[in-house]
């Protein structure tokens, strides 16, 4: 039950993190300049990712880059779109796309994770008693 809990702890604090960021937030359109692609492979399989790269102008007015941390199987993003940007001004560097899944994913995998693996947990306490 460890581990379970220390999933829950983590959801928590990545979606009060969440909270604290969309409080600060400032939001303002970007640019998809590129898409970045990395590859994975293992022996048997090799998975690429596309993460889109944004431009956006900051409220002094200086171009700011940022490449988004949340990537796809297929490119999500066309070069040239203009997407909705959140972006701390003390923190430029933890600038994102105004979607759900690129502003909550972290929270939701962790939650899920957390929830999933706490619910197991208690099915099998229960059956062994």
């Amino acid at each position: 039950m460890v581990v379970e809990i220390v999933f829950l702890i983590a959801s928590a604090k990545v979606r009060v993190d969440t909270l604290a960021f969309l409080a600060r937030a400032i939001s303002t359109t970007g640019k998809v300049i590129r898409i970045e692609e990395d590859s994975i492979s293992n022996d048997e399989d090799r998975s690429t990712f596309y993460y889109p790269v944004i431009e956006f102008t900051n409220s002094k007015r200086n171009p700011i880059q940022f490449k988004s941390n949340i990537g796809s199987s297929f490119p999500a993003f066309k070069i040239g779109q203009q997407v909705k940007v959140l972006y701390n001004p003390q923190n430029l560097s933890s600038a994102k796309i105004a979607t759900f899944i690129q502003v909550w994913l972290g929270a939701i995998i962790l939650g899920v994770i957390g929830i999933g693996s706490t619910m197991v947990g208690i099915v099998l306490i229960f059956k062994k008693s």
